[in-house]
């Protein structure tokens, strides 16, 4: 076949069902000695219709062809995609440690978030930008308070809540009951949009901003929505047009340690997402979720919960962490245990609804953050990083779904208190995102 193939297009000499009958038989290795051939051979085996057949082979996972098509722009082959995702789903990786302080005995106080490509570090200083660059974080952008707010009032504590971002807005939350907008320009630089104070004290303490909406939490128990109104370049609208407030809920049953807001667009409606921890007397505590219909003029509330006792999801004690990816939403308990819930979608009535829910085991210690990314992955972790574990739901069936352990051992020079903050993909990296200033870095390429 390879002295056949060496002179002449294969695919002028096999028809098209031979070659996927050739390619189906091939392992990996046998594929890249197949590719040494010849050029034409090689461009025959990363065609779009055998790279298809070797995926849905390997993994049957659709979202690969996606991220397929998004990599194909920036010149990544699938060959290193085949690589990393089944480097993956072996926990085959490189563990880097990065620390951007010296002194992990104090925790400095900060706000670590991680969206796209980029780590948005926030401190009583200032504002810093970090991205990967081989293996390891380095600054790209930094800025001081003083500098962003030069032309306004200062924040007075400068001390960072909570922040989120969409498109090229970041808003920063600070303890002085203030709100702002920053938008990043073309050129990397940051300039004040829009500044706000809550009445009474209020204090966000966590927020989801998205698809131009704004739903945030107060320390006070209240849920808030604005309409962000998009803006057209060179355009200058003064903060009374930026932002609409839409309304605001005192949800007096959530649990401040134990909620998660999260804004998604599902088929042709924007929905805020609400999942919080709830006490049922005389049955312990239950996963609540409810969700609400965003328009740029007002928020239609549109509650859902089980329709027997028997379908709550109820625990001994309240999660410990929650996290939202529709269709699915994940909480992590100190049972060692997650939960996982499937939500469906009618169109028609724009309804949500609890579809199933399973339970995953297999966690060596109690998981203290546990996320799931849009990728269907979770990334789950235990205090002060002594179990890591990955999973990919679309590897198996949930019933039957393992963890990958790529760590088992707590940090060296770490207390039992340490937890991860946040965490994310980036590229072929899963970066989590410590309370002591460190990084734990995983190279999966």
């Amino acid at each position: 076949m390879s002295l056949v193939g060496a002179g002449r297009d294969p695919s002028s000499i096999f028809s098209q069902e031979t070659l996927l009958h050739i390619f189906k038989h091939l392992s990996a290795c046998d594929l890249t000695s197949l590719e040494r051939v010849s050029r034409k051979w090689q461009r025959v085996s990363r065609s779009g219709y055998v790279w298809r057949m070797q995926y849905a082979k390997a993994f049957s996972l659709p979202r690969l062809k996606r991220t397929y098509e998004l990599s194909r722009r920036k010149k990544c082959s699938w060959r290193n995609l085949f690589k990393e995702h089944s480097n993956w789903s072996r926990g085959r990786c490189i563990e880097r440690v990065q620390s951007l302080y010296g002194d992990h005995n104090e925790k400095p106080y900060f706000v670590t978030r991680i969206w796209g490509d980029f780590v948005y570090h926030a401190t009583v200083s200032g504002f810093k930008t970090f991205a990967l660059v081989d293996g390891q974080l380095r600054l790209k952008t930094g800025y001081n308070w003083s500098s962003l707010f030069l032309g306004y009032r200062l924040p007075s504590p400068c001390l960072p809540s909570c922040m989120a971002k969409c498109r090229n807005l970041i808003l920063m939350a600070f303890e002085d009951s203030s709100f702002v907008l920053f938008r990043l320009r073309s050129n990397e630089r940051l300039s004040v949009c829009h500044i706000q104070k809550l009445p009474n004290g209020s204090i966000l303490k966590q927020v989801s901003f998205a698809e131009d909406y704004i739903v945030g939490y107060t320390n006070k128990k209240e849920l808030m929505f604005w309409y962000v109104r998009p803006t057209k370049k060179k355009e200058e609208m003064s903060d009374s047009q930026v932002l609409r407030f839409l309304g605001q809920l005192f949800i007096s049953y959530a649990e401040p340690v134990a909620i998660r807001l999260s804004v998604r667009h599902i088929g042709t409606h924007v929905f805020a997402i609400v999942v919080h921890s709830e006490y049922v007397y005389s049955c312990g505590w239950c996963l609540g979720v409810q969700h609400f219909l965003l328009t740029p003029m007002r928020f239609n509330p549109s509650t859902f919960v089980p329709r027997d006792l028997n379908d709550r999801v109820y625990t001994k004690t309240p999660p410990t962490s929650i996290s939202i990816s529709i269709p699915y939403i994940l909480a992590s308990f100190a049972d060692n245990s997650m939960v996982l819930l499937d939500i469906g979608y009618v169109e028609r009535s724009a309804h949500l609804y609890m579809k199933n829910e399973t339970r995953l085991m297999g966690q060596y210690c109690n998981v203290k953050f546990a996320k799931i990314l849009d990728s269907e992955r979770i990334v789950s972790a235990s205090y002060s990083c002594a179990d890591v574990c990955l999973w990919d739901l679309c590897s198996s069936e949930l019933s039957s779904l393992q963890p990958v352990h790529i760590r088992t051992s707590p940090l060296p020079s770490v207390s039992h208190s340490t937890a991860v903050v946040d965490l994310g993909l980036i590229q072929s990296f899963a970066v989590l995102a410590l309370d002591d200033g460190r990084f734990l870095i995983y190279d999966f390429s």
